[in-house]
């Protein structure tokens, strides 16, 4: 009874279904659920899709949380949080080898604060 049920047929049809499925969560689901969605929807899906059936990235309309933008080669580009599409808190942007760039803390969408740092990763 139990060697049919581990037929190799189903068992790899079920795998398959299974890699489909992740991959379709990973392509489709939100940029910003993990570093990964952003990844793939970001940087290496545009590169093997036609341009007509390219997803639509940037940010979202009355977005609310913790915004992420990563490097290809996977370092952290940016992180800023919004409220109904408002800039709010600490907004820090680096550069692709890991330096910090800038640091700008928002109120209500305005600037309060600002503080920039060169390549080398000195103060301006």
């Amino acid at each position: 009874m139990i060697k049919k049920l581990l037929n190799p047929l189903l068992v790899t049809a079920f795998i398959s279904l299974m890699l489909l499925s992740i991959l379709a969560h990973l392509i489709f689901g939100s940029c910003q659920a993990t570093k990964y969605h952003y990844m793939i929807q970001n940087h290496w899906l545009p590169n093997f899709m036609p341009q007509t059936q390219s997803i639509a990235t940037g940010e979202y309309e009355n977005y609310t949380g913790v915004w992420r933008s990563y490097f290809e080669n996977g370092n952290l580009a940016y992180r800023g949080e919004f409220v109904y599409g408002k800039q709010v808190g600490k907004h820090v942007s680096w550069r692709d080898n890991g330096v910090k760039m800038s640091e700008r803390v928002y109120k209500d969408g305005a600037i309060v604060s600002m503080v920039e740092w060169d390549e080398s990763g000195k103060l301006k």
